[in-house]
């Protein structure tokens, strides 16, 4: 072995004085050196002899070159990492190829830090390309001859080692390169995922450690490619892709590890959008970085809510409750992106009708999706339908701007939100705790008086002179709701009939206390009834109180027979 090594030394030191290490005669002496010496390495089976000639075939160039000709160099450890490729085809030898990745990116290291200038990239970028190659290589050679242990300090260091240094190494060549970095970073992504590909496919088991440990190298190139190359929103983005990719993988290959690394990356997803969340955008409705990305981030931890939920019987138990978590965790973007798209692009005089709609789309879409996969927490979002309806109501009726609910979008809006409400109160009944349904008829129903009768108002309002005939009709279509509802029973089995309760029993108990408020409150008003002349008992507002009064009087009576 040390007999070779001064082989390599003097052959070296010969090629390199008479100036043909570069060229073709130099570099076929040093070839025929090097596959002469490892094939009696290996017809010898002589581990020592393959080490020691190694290290002096390394330490040749050092010792004797001071001109610092880095292709000289890197050509002469090419020929040399040949040999230890071939070296590593025949013989499991771990300790050479933990030698020849030692020699070749420390010494090119210390020559990059003392000589490189960026005019030397095309000349120095494909060596440092063939020997991360070279020792990518290597292990999956060592592979098919037993699994690698990848907790020893040899084939941990060239598995995770290599594009350690040599990502290290590429950064300094590529610092002057726009998404350089980047792009370095992608391709290495690449290249780990395409080796993890085909050897999961070869199904060796000796190979099985190796595939998990290039798809992980593959994810973290890939996650550290993002970053290096767009801003936080689109990080975000692509990082909850990844994450749910993670969880996906995690639970077809039963990797808990897996799993909370995607879960984890979604959650640093969240926080590298929220970085940029005052960034500038395109002021395009939609189409634009900041929604795109929102609903990627959305739509990333609702998938994974979903197939951690489908699969909750072959995962722990605790699992089943991350599914519930990443659920709220997708709503929440999904309802946030929305709200925030309305209130930056629609006119401030719609906005509350687009997000009363696209709170009705979204129940819509979700209580669809309900049945189609099966998932029973879904049956949950839509129950925000109706607190999002009130909370529209009082800030309609409460804006300055809106004089009657139909006004403006409010035409579509009203009528499209309750058609949807009362389609999820029939779809998801079932699902809903029974406690809870009867009140949510209750409280739709009531809703629907209130607009109807403010409408109503408004709309005589503008037909008439003064307040008075505006005035009653806030209490006759109570009234006449009082009045017809019962009769409705016997048509509409559903949903009068099933809640009576709900329509014609204590549902109908807040609007008797309103108009009863209002009997009493308008015994203190004029009741000026332009542009008809006031008659003592017979004018409209005390005509309008003893019809009041009647309808109260026969609630009395048929309403408290159906609660009792």
């Amino acid at each position: 072995g040390g007999g070779m090594g001064i082989v390599y030394l003097t052959v070296f030191a010969t090629v390199n004085l008479y100036g043909l290490i570069a060229t073709i005669p130099g570099l076929f002496l040093m070839v025929t050196l090097v596959v002469l010496s490892s094939a009696l390495a290996i017809l010898q089976n002589a581990r020592s002899l393959a080490v020691l000639a190694m290290v002096g075939g390394f330490l040749a160039p050092v010792l004797i070159s001071r001109d610092g000709n880095h292709v000289a160099l890197f050509s002469y450890y090419a020929v040399l990492n040949v040999g230890i490729l071939g070296m590593a085809w025949f013989k499991a030898w771990r300790e050479l190829n933990l030698l020849g990745f030692v020699f070749t990116f420390v010494i090119s290291g210390l020559w990059g830090y003392r000589y490189y200038q960026p005019g030397y990239f095309t000349t120095t970028e494909p060596f440092l390309l063939l020997f991360f190659v070279f020792y990518v290589a290597v292990p999956v050679l060592f592979a098919r001859r037993g699994p690698p242990n990848l907790k020893g300090y040899v084939d941990g260091s060239l598995v995770f080692g290599v594009p350690l240094v040599a990502f290290g190494l590429q950064a300094a060549l590529v610092r002057d390169f726009e998404y350089g970095l980047a792009l370095s970073a992608l391709g290495a992504g690449l290249l780990y995922i395409i080796l993890a590909t085909a050897l999961w496919r070869g199904r060796q088991e000796s190979m099985r450690m190796l595939t998990e440990a290039f798809m992980a190298l593959a994810i973290v190139f890939g996650t550290l490619a993002i970053p290096l190359a767009v801003d936080g929103r689109w990080t975000g983005a692509a990082w909850a892709i990844e994450g749910a990719a993670l969880v996906w993988i995690g639970v077809r290959q039963r990797r808990l590890l897996a799993r909370l690394f995607g879960l984890l990356v979604q959650v640093g997803a969240g926080i590298a959008f929220l970085t940029e969340i005052g960034a500038t955008t395109a002021d395009v409705f939609v189409l634009n970085s900041f929604y795109l990305s929102a609903l990627i981030v959305s739509f990333s931890a609702l998938f994974t809510a979903y197939y951690l939920y489908k699969h909750r019987k072959t995962l722990p138990v605790e699992e089943a409750l991350v599914s519930v978590v990443m659920l709220v965790w997708g709503l929440l973007w999904w309802f946030g992106a929305g709200f925030h798209e309305i209130l930056k692009h629609v006119n401030d005089t719609y906005d509350q009708y687009a997000i009363l709609g696209f709170m009705a789309a979204s129940a819509a879409v979700i209580t669809v999706l309900r049945r189609r996969l099966d998932w029973k927490y879904l049956c949950f979002p839509p129950l925000l339908l109706l607190p999002v309806m009130v909370i529209s109501t009082m800030l309609v009726f409460g804006a300055a701007s809106i004089n009657h609910p139909l006004a403006q979008a409010g035409w579509l809006a009203w009528p499209f939100a309750f058609v949807v409400q009362y389609w999820l109160l029939r779809r998801l009944e079932p699902d809903w705790p029974k406690e809870l349904v009867p009140f949510l008829h209750s409280a739709t129903f009531w809703l629907v008086v209130f607009l109807a009768t403010w409408e109503a108002a408004w709309v005589i309002e503008q037909a008439t002179t003064g307040t008075t005939w505006s005035y009653i009709t806030w209490a006759l279509v109570p009234t006449a709701v009082i009045m017809t509802l019962p009769g409705l029973e016997s048509r509409f089995t559903w949903p009068i009939r099933e809640f009576k309760i709900s329509y014609l029993g204590l549902g109908l108990l807040p609007i008797i206390l309103a108009v009863g408020i209002w009997i009493l409150h308008a015994s203190l008003q004029p009741g000026d009834p332009r542009p008809l002349p006031f008659i003592p008992l017979l004018n409209p507002l005390e005509l309008s109180q003893c019809l009041v009064l009647i309808a109260i009087l026969r609630w009395s009576w048929h309403g408290l027979l159906e609660i009792s």
